[in-house]
């Protein structure tokens, strides 16, 4: 959200189908659920001047760096368990010895999770 400076909603419902690599910057088509609105937003790519990811030299974060990196942690999990497309951001339930992936979705509520588990 620091790297975007959009709403936790428009952040936490990003898929791999959102985010588009160009060669110099990353370009992402974010939803309002609530207000039925898409925008798109350009990120350009800064050159890599540290290996640092979250402490970058300079004061700003690279976006498509981090949708990148998140994409590839998440994708073997979202695959192994048939979540398609791959969201940015997986949470995961872990019942011994089963471990339950989903997408982070804010309109989740505990009592859809009970109705869930039975």
């Amino acid at each position: 959200m620091a790297a975007t400076g959009r709403a936790p909603e428009e952040v936490a419902a990003l898929t791999e189908h959102d985010i588009e690599f160009g060669s110099s910057s990353v370009t992402i088509d974010f939803s309002k659920g609530r207000a039925r609105a898409r925008m798109r937003q350009a990120f350009s790519t800064p050159e890599p001047a540290s290996p640092a990811l979250l402490h970058p030299a300079r004061p700003r974060l690279d976006t498509g760096e981090i949708c990148r990196r998140l994409l590839e942690l998440n994708r073997p999990l979202a695959e192994r368990f048939g979540i398609s497309p791959v969201p940015l951001f997986l949470r995961a339930a872990m019942f011994w010895p089963q471990v339950t992936p989903a997408r982070l979705d804010r309109t989740s509520t505990f009592a859809g999770w009970l109705r869930e588990r039975g």
